[in-house]
């Protein structure tokens, strides 16, 4: 069910480009070249909707969901294609091959159009039926301008609950910078690698916008302990978490640690050979859906005991650029326990040469590093073929387990 303050993955009908929303009273949500406001969805359930003049209208029947336009559908029984004049610049034999007229419909006459609420068919057999250059085209040329059309000017949009897959490509969409490049199969590749089971105790750096914290979370179930090394645990840096609307329960098993708390844990020393006095781990219930953020005295604690002192930790997981991987893990490689398991990912390569190297001096074993490229492709009836090969920004994935 949609409701206010929720997060929503908003879709175009036929398209890939998806977007994380907030629902809020008389938000209004931009998606391509399609506004309207998404209040009009609040107490509805999750599905296909329909929008007219900016307003959400009911969902659709699940038979019109198929937003398919036959070529016959879109001509009107009196349509004579002979009837469209044509414009010939020149009528000289030496003249180059005739030019002829584009689409005869204005930009502002399909606004109003749709304006007056014409259904996409409508809209397209009037743009069909206005092009002279329609029926001169190939089989497949025709479809494909239909085809094109009704995704432009469709009014059919998908409201779906927030899962990792499509907040992945929707981050990566918006602006990879701000999850690091992070490509969804490279994320899948980290999790995968991390072999995360209810029970683990994990230690985590993210500058992913709480992709990896969020799947983690999902994978733990509330059961174990995620020790969250951050710069601040608002939505804006695990804007994933919070869209993803995790229990308490799941959300009480984090246990955050201040980058400026954990960097005072490993410089500071006891004076005189002296030792630190504790006090008891605060009781982490959370009461909502956010995270909640201990005393600086007891992250200081998590940090000196948990992670600088001690081998209780499963997984070791670093994802980010802000800070050196290397360093990052020298000082916490004593946390891990035997067959724990390491995985980094950064943009910076000579970090994750740094990673690489470190490791091979420690006591770990099966050290890989992987770096994914990118190949498109166009699909063809019966064949493909390769139409472009470009470098995609991604980053390098570094992964070993620990022996002692």
């Amino acid at each position: 069910m949609i409701t206010l303050g929720s997060y929503v993955i908003v879709k175009k009908l036929n398209t890939d480009i998806p977007k994380l929303v907030k629902v809020t009273k008389n938000g209004e949500v931009s998606i391509e070249n399609l506004r309207f406001n998404i209040s009009g969805a609040v107490g509805k359930g999750y599905g296909l909707f329909e929008t007219q003049n900016g307003q959400i209208r009911d969902c659709c029947a699940p038979i019109a969901v198929d937003s398919g336009i036959a070529l016959e559908e879109l001509r009107p029984g009196s349509f004579n294609p002979e009837n469209r004049k044509r414009v010939v610049e020149g009528d000289d034999d030496d003249a180059p091959p005739a030019k002829m007229m584009g689409q005869s419909l204005s930009s502002a006459e399909i606004g109003d159009l749709k304006l007056s609420g014409a259904a996409v068919k409508e809209a397209v057999t009037k743009l069909v039926n206005a092009n002279p250059t329609f029926e001169v085209r190939t089989t497949y040329s025709q479809a494909k301008y239909v085809s094109k059309k009704s995704k432009v000017h469709t009014d059919r949009v998908y409201i779906l609950k927030p899962t990792l897959r499509l907040m992945a490509q929707a981050f990566y969409i918006k602006n990879a910078e701000h999850i690091r490049y992070l490509k969804v199969d490279t994320y899948a590749n980290i999790i995968h690698h991390t072999n995360i089971v209810p029970g683990c105790r994990v230690l985590v750096y993210d500058e992913t916008q709480g992709l990896i914290l969020a799947a983690l979370l999902e994978r733990l179930e509330g059961k174990g302990e995620i020790f969250l090394i951050n710069n601040g645990c608002g939505p804006g840096s695990f804007q994933a978490v919070y869209a993803m609307g995790f229990k308490p329960e799941f959300l009480s098993v984090i246990r955050p640690i201040r980058w400026n708390t954990f960097s005072r844990a490993v410089c500071d020393v006891p004076k005189n050979g002296g030792s630190y006095k504790y006090s008891e781990d605060e009781l982490m219930e959370c009461e909502s859906n956010e995270i909640k953020e201990p005393s600086a005295s007891q992250q200081f604690m998590w940090a000196r005991e948990r992670i600088l002192s001690s081998s209780i930790i499963d997984n070791l997981i670093f994802v980010g650029d802000s800070v050196n991987a290397a360093d990052f893990i020298k000082h916490t490689f004593k946390a891990v326990r035997k067959s724990g398991n390491i995985v980094v990912y950064s943009n910076v390569e000579s970090d994750a040469r740094g990673v690489v190297s470190l490791l091979n001096e420690k006591s770990t074993v099966d050290v890989q590093i992987m770096k994914i490229s990118s190949r498109r492709f166009q699909a063809l009836s019966g064949r493909s073929h390769p139409v472009l090969n470009d470098f995609v920004a991604s980053g390098i994935i570094v992964t070993a387990t620990k022996t002692a």
